[in-house]
C-alpha cells in the first residue's frame, strides 16, 4: 500500500505533456485591428493534409470553395495579413510546434521573459507555385518543426503572423506539445508520502530491535 502511494505521488510530481493545435481551443486572431474567433476552412487541394491535432483555419472563410474570400497580398517585411494566437497551458516550460501556412508565417513566443515576442521562425518571402518555397509553406515537407524553452512563471502564448503573398486561399495549420511543471499539490503529496515512508522505516527499525 505504501509503495502504491509513493508511485502515485511520484507520477503526479512528474511534468505533464499536453497536446494542442489549430482546433479552435485556446486560440484567437487579430485582423484589421479587431480580435476574433478562428474558424475552420476548406483547404486548397495542394495544401498538406490535416494533422492529427490540427486543421486548416483562419480568421474568416479564406479557404477554398464557394463563398470563400481571398485577402489582399502583403509584403515581407510588413504588417501580417492576420495574427493567430495559441495560449499555452499554465506552467509550460518546454514546447514543440509543427506548423504549415499559406502563404507563409512567422512564429513568436510570448512569455514572462519575452513579453514582446521571441522570434522562433521568420516568414519566408520566397514563393513557389502555391505558397512559400520551403519553410514555412503550405505543401508537404514545407512545414517547420521546432522545440523551445518557455518561462513557466507566467502567461505564455504563441504568436503566428501569417502573410498572404500570391492570392487565393489563406490559412494556417499547426499542432504541438507543451510540457508543464507539476502543480504545488503534487509536491505536497510527494512530500507527505516521503514523511510517511520515513516514519514507516523508523517503526520497522524499532520493531526489529
Amino acid at each position: 500500500m505504501l509503495l502504491l502511494v509513493l508511485l502515485l505521488a511520484a507520477s503526479m510530481a512528474q511534468a505533464g505533456i499536453i497536446t494542442f493545435g489549430s482546433d479552435l481551443t485556446d486560440e484567437y486572431n487579430l485582423h484589421n485591428l479587431v480580435y476574433g474567433s478562428n474558424q475552420f476552412i476548406i483547404p486548397d487541394p495542394a495544401w498538406a493534409p490535416q494533422l492529427p491535432h490540427g486543421r486548416w483555419s483562419s480568421y474568416a472563410n479564406t479557404g477554398d470553395g464557394a463563398g470563400a474570400i481571398s485577402p489582399p497580398n502583403t509584403t515581407i517585411p510588413g504588417p501580417a495579413t492576420a495574427v493567430f494566437f495559441e495560449v499555452l497551458p499554465v506552467g509550460t516550460y518546454l514546447a514543440s510546434l509543427n506548423i504549415f501556412a499559406d502563404d507563409t508565417a512567422g512564429v513568436f513566443l510570448e512569455d514572462a521573459s519575452n513579453p514582446y515576442g521571441l522570434l522562433l521562425k521568420a516568414p519566408n518571402p520566397v514563393q513557389d507555385g502555391h505558397c512559400a518555397a520551403g519553410q514555412i509553406g503550405c505543401e508537404r515537407n514545407e512545414n517547420w518543426i521546432g522545440s523551445f524553452a518557455v518561462d513557466p512563471s507566467g502567461f505564455s502564448r504563441l504568436r503566428i503572423e501569417a502573410y498572404q503573398r500570391g492570392g487565393g486561399p489563406f490559412g494556417v495549420m499547426y499542432q504541438g506539445t507543451a510540457s508543464t511543471v507539476p502543480e504545488p499539490a503534487s509536491y505536497l503529496l510527494l512530500g507527505s508520502s516521503l514523511v510517511i515512508l520515513g516514519g514507516f522505516r523508523k517503526w520497522r527499525k524499532r520493531s526489529q530491535n
